[in-house]
């Protein structure tokens, strides 16, 4: 069965690859990788109204993501963030079957810094949050 090419997270996953130049993973990032990586996951979603288009209806969904940027520097995981914000912030479009309506970031912090595994050195994270509405 072919997989379906009209979900955000999909999207999101793509468009943070080619914004920061780093493999970008939903939940959780594979044992041994190494900084930088990016992690997003959806940590919500709703139905904002249904549209009659003249060809049957679709949904508009409005899904909160989150997406957390790792790197070894401070400066390097800010970049990073700012990269993919200018790639992510107010995007409108057609991705394959995918009609996004509009992209908003919601927030930015800097998380705790976290010790890896193994590592004697700190990974640093920046925490951005999206609301991503789109046609279901």
């Amino acid at each position: 069965m072919p997989i379906p090419t009209n979900y955000a997270e999909g999207w999101l996953r793509d468009a943070i690859e080619d914004a920061a130049g780093c493999p970008a993973y939903p939940l959780a990032v594979p044992e041994g990788v190494l900084p930088p990586f990016v992690m997003y996951g959806q940590a919500g979603q709703e139905d904002l109204q249904t549209l009659d288009e003249g060809f049957g209806s679709s949904t508009l969904v409005q899904g909160t993501f989150s997406v957390s940027i790792c790197a070894d520097g401070y400066l390097q995981a800010k970049q990073l963030a700012r990269l993919i914000r200018a790639a992510l912030r107010n995007f409108t479009g057609l991705v394959g079957d995918l009609k996004i309506h509009e992209t908003t970031i919601t927030g930015q912090q800097d998380g705790d810094a976290v010790f890896l595994e193994g590592r004697d050195v700190p990974t640093y994270i920046v925490e951005q949050t999206y609301a991503i509405t789109w046609e279901e």
